[in-house]
Parts: structure tokens; C-alpha cells; sequence
């Protein structure tokens, strides 16, 4: 014990206490100096070799080498003790030491109820690290709970209706609740991670390492197994941004994207930015047979190739520079190439017409021509016959 409080302890047990000294009911000593009281000078070292102080036939105190021992409540300030050790208003201050309890550890700061129940844990430059108020224990905005083995949390221990852990934000709004082992986030939550987020659900049990979505009727949407993702019947895939699935970033030699089957056959591959597939099918909401209406009116030749000559493209098809910006509508291109074989087709059918008709034409010419020779070939005769006959009457 500091020797100063053991000095002043002596004093006011001495001061208290009845002495049977020089024949007198009570004795008052006074002192500027050291008072010495001791026991043991050879230092033998004894347990029943010390100081000990009694009142009446009851011992109070026992001071020897080896321990000081109180056996009755010890009490520091202006009170009458009531506990084993009694402090009024006063600080306890450990050095190099620690608080051990084998029982419960109780902190009462507003036992006499002027508002100051905070208990403070502070670091060794005075900073407050926590605070623990009115059963709310916060923490300043560096700290964290850590644990390097199991951290067992169970506030339901003495409700059972109450054992939730609620997560909350600095408007005493629910940000995410802990129930029956079930993690609930509120409309606006999230789960972010700035690094790699692992869950391990089968590190105890590898035939229950699922990983299952349910909806609002606890329904399975989707189920994660083995590498695996299965959705149900009515589940699918949806993205408002940016859809990334990059299978190669660990081996680029495995960077295919593979579909199968139900039998495990592989229907469909994307790889190097090549979709290989059987078949493709695409949905669309017209198909341009339009074209074959007669009502249908199709541009003439002259103006198809002014608007060549001056877009570059064809008709209703977008231009290079529309299709390296934006893209190309496979379903959209090729019902415009469709349209376009379909106006060829008619072309084709019109200029054969056309060459039909030439021919035909050009056949008659050549009928009439033929007639003609013949006819001028018999006036040929006809006239040297008669120039025959003029010869002869002459």
C-alpha cells in the first residue's frame, strides 16, 4: 500500500480507536515528525509477527510482511462504509495493472443520478475510443470490433422475442437487422466490398456449401452449389448497365463462355469474341413480304442511284458511321437485307420484262426487214425483166 494512505490510515485508526494508555479512556497523539510503529525488527518474518489492530476484542487489521488484511469495510472520503472497499467521489487508479473479477463486474457511474452515466474508454493520449450510455455502447469513427477467435453476440438471451441485432445510421434509422439467423437489409441497403468478399457456407458441413436465394414467399429463386449457378423456371438475368462475365482473367486459355444442356452438351460457345452455335433465332414483329404488295411502290432506278451517289448507302439501311457508333441490329439489318433482295427480286423481274419485250420487238424488226429484202429483191427481178423486154422491142 502507498505509504502516504497507510500513514493517514494509522492516524485516523489510532485517533478512533480506545487505547488503555497511562490509565486514561482515550489517547491523542500528536506528531510533526515520522510516527514509526513496528513490528518484527529482527525480521524473522513471521505471519503472526506484524502490526495488528484491534478494537475491543475484534481485530481490524493485520499488517505483516506478507499481506494487509482488513476484516471490516474500508472506507475512503466521508462515508460509512458500505462495502468491502468504500470510495466516496474519489478516482482508483491502477499502474502497470489490470481489473479480474471471478464474478460479475458491475460499473454503477449515476448512482447518485446527476446525468453523468457515461463509462469512457480512452487510449493513453486522453482520446475517447468509446462510450458506453443509457445501454448504448458507441464507438468513435476509427475504432472497430475485432475478435481473433469465435465473438459471440446474443441479445436475446433474457427475451427471446427481442434477440435481434439492428444495425443503424446516424438518424436512428434501421440500415440492416440480424434475426433467427437471417440478415435483412432495408430498401436502400447493400453489401459492398472493396477487396474479395468470400462466403463459405460448407466449411463444417461440405454437403450443405449452398448458397440460396429466396424471394418474399421463401421461395428458392436460385441456388449456388459447386461452382454453379442454377436459377428456377421462371428466374433470368438482368442487368440495367453493364453485364461483365469474365471467365479467363486467371487462365486467358479458359476464357470461354460454354451453354448446355440439360444432358450436359454443349449447344452454344463464346470465345475471342466468337459465338459458335447450331442455329439462331431471332424474335421479330414484321418480315419485309410487303414488298411483293401491289400497292407496294418501288424506287426508280434513277432515283435509287442519285441516292447512292449521294449517301452512300442504300435505302433504310443505316450508314458505316451509324453502325461503328452505335452498333448493329442484327434482327433490323437483316429484315432491311431481306427487303432489299426482295426490291432486287423485282428489279430483276421488271428489267426482265424489259429484255422480254426488246427481244421481241427487235424480232418483229427483223421479220419485217427480212420481208422487205424479199420484197426488194422481187422488184429487182421484176424491173431487170422488164428492162429485158424494153430491149428487145426497141
Amino acid at each position: 500500500m502507498n505509504k502516504p494512505i497507510l500513514k493517514s490510515f494509522f492516524l485516523l485508526l489510532i485517533g478512533i480507536l480506545s487505547f488503555n494508555l497511562n490509565a486514561q479512556d482515550q489517547q491523542i497523539w500528536h506528531s510533526r515528525k515520522t510516527i514509526v510503529i513496528q513490528a518484527d525488527v529482527r525480521g524473522e518474518g513471521s505471519d503472526y509477527k506484524g502490526v495488528q489492530l484491534f478494537s475491543y476484542n475484534q481485530m481490524l487489521a493485520n499488517f505483516n510482511r506478507k499481506y494487509t488484511r482488513f476484516y471490516k469495510p474500508l472506507g475512503w472520503g466521508n462515508v460509512e462504509p458500505q462495502e468491502a472497499i468504500h470510495l466516496e467521489r474519489h478516482n482508483i487508479r491502477v499502474d502497470g495493472g489490470q481489473y479480474m473479477s471471478n464474478g460479475h463486474i458491475r460499473l454503477y457511474p449515476d448512482v447518485d443520478k446527476t446525468g453523468d452515466d457515461v463509462i469512457s474508454f480512452k487510449n493513453s493520449e486522453d482520446q475517447v475510443m468509446a462510450w458506453l450510455q443509457d445501454g448504448v455502447l458507441r464507438l468513435n469513427f476509427d475504432s472497430a470490433v475485432e475478435s481473433s477467435g469465435n465473438l459471440s453476440i446474443s441479445p436475446g438471451k433474457g427475451n427471446t422475442n427481442q434477440d435481434a441485432i439492428i444495425f443503424r445510421n446516424g438518424q436512428n434509422d434501421e440500415m440492416a437487422k440480424l434475426k433467427d439467423g437471417v440478415f435483412r437489409l432495408n430498401s436502400n441497403g447493400r453489401i459492398e466490398s472493396i477487396g474479395a468478399l468470400n462466403i463459405s457456407p460448407g466449411k463444417s458441413r461440405v454437403n450443405e456449401d449452398a448458397i440460396i436465394f429466396r424471394n418474399g414467399q421463401n421461395n428458392e429463386m436460385a441456388k449456388l452449389k459447386d461452382g454453379v449457378l442454377r436459377l428456377n423456371f421462371d428466374s433470368a438475368i438482368e442487368s440495367s448497365g453493364n453485364l461483365s462475365i469474365s471467365p479467363g482473367k486467371g487462365n486467358a486459355n479458359q476464357d470461354a463462355i460454354s451453354f448446355k444442356n440439360g444432358q450436359n452438351k454443349e449447344m452454344a460457345r463464346l470465345q475471342d469474341g466468337v459465338l459458335s452455335l447450331n442455329q439462331v433465332r431471332l424474335n421479330i414483329t414484321s418480315f419485309p413480304d410487303y414488298v411483293f404488295n401491289s400497292k407496294y411502290t418501288l424506287m426508280p432506278l434513277n432515283e435509287l442511284a442519285s441516292f447512292i451517289k449521294k449517301h452512300k448507302h442504300l435505302p433504310k439501311i443505316p450508314s458505316e458511321k451509324e453502325v461503328v457508333e452505335q452498333g448493329m441490329d442484327v434482327g433490323f439489318i437483316n429484315t432491311m437485307l431481306v427487303e432489299k433482295v426482295e426490291e432486287l427480286t423485282l428489279y430483276t423481274i421488271a428489267q426482265e420484262k424489259q429484255i422480254t419485250k426488246q427481244k421481241e420487238h427487235t424480232i418483229a424488226q427483223q421479220r419485217q426487214i427480212t420481208k422487205q429484202k424479199e420484197a426488194i429483191k422481187l422488184l429487182a427481178e421484176r424491173l431487170t425483166q422488164i428492162e429485158k423486154r424494153y430491149e428487145t422491142n426497141k
